[in-house]
């Protein structure tokens, strides 16, 4: 369901994207409650098409940046449905881990000046409370994406050497002339 809902939005998008000229702003896709825009797409490649348009021209260009719009909304997409699933499982954190990781972002990238910090937000039309929830998600999503693959299956070297030992002709070459 979720695989031929994701394709039907991919399909919509590209067909938007051609004829963008005329679409100042539209759903791109809707995730549980939550609707993706063509502006959150927009938004969120911009970076990459600034670099794309230094590298590529003509139709290669209009390739790539389409592309990368989709992989954009891909992005947005396994995003929302990670901190759906963090809502859903009644997961949570202390406010303290957001305040932490602003702080670090104040020190490191504005030598501790909050007045600096709070000009550039205005100057990006974020204010400090959705600074403060693209900070949450942001760690939601890593947070989430980590216990994944903690969870993956990992085989400890005493079962691997407990394997080896059990089934030596597995291992076994025949004499070779080289």
């Amino acid at each position: 369901m979720v695989a031929a809902m994701r394709k039907f939005l991919l399909i919509a998008w590209a067909l938007a994207a051609t004829a963008r000229a005329e679409v100042v702003d539209g759903v791109a896709a809707i995730v549980n409650d939550k609707i993706i825009t063509y502006s959150d797409v927009s938004d969120f490649v911009q970076p990459v098409i600034a670099q794309l348009r230094r590298s590529y021209r003509g139709q290669e260009l209009i390739d790539k940046i389409k592309s990368t719009q989709m992989d954009a909304l891909n992005n947005l997409i396994e995003r929302e449905l990670i901190l759906a699933e963090f809502k859903e499982k009644g997961y949570s954190f202390p406010d303290t881990v957001v305040d932490e990781q602003m702080n670090d972002v104040i020190a490191n990238d504005f030598g501790g000046d909050r007045a600096a910090f709070i000009k550039t937000l205005q100057a990006e039309n974020l204010t400090l409370a959705r600074y403060r929830e693209q900070l949450h998600d942001r760690f939601v999503v890593q947070a989430m994406r980590n216990r994944k693959t903690q969870n993956e299956i990992v085989v400890s070297p005493f079962k691997i050497e407990e394997y080896y030992k059990a089934h030596p002709d597995d291992f076994k070459e025949e004499e070779q002339i080289k």
